[in-house]
């Protein structure tokens, strides 16, 4: 039988994963936004 601690030790981890990218993306974005801005009067 799983634990069931183990189970959620793995969605933590997952979940943990999923917002580590989604971060990752939303700062990425918003520099290529930033960046598009500077860039724009040039």
């Amino acid at each position: 039988m799983l634990n069931p601690l183990s189970l959620t030790h793995e969605a933590n981890l997952g979940l943990h994963e999923s917002l580590n990218k989604l971060e990752y993306d939303s700062i990425s974005y918003l520099s290529y936004i930033i960046a598009g801005e500077i860039a724009w009067p040039l």
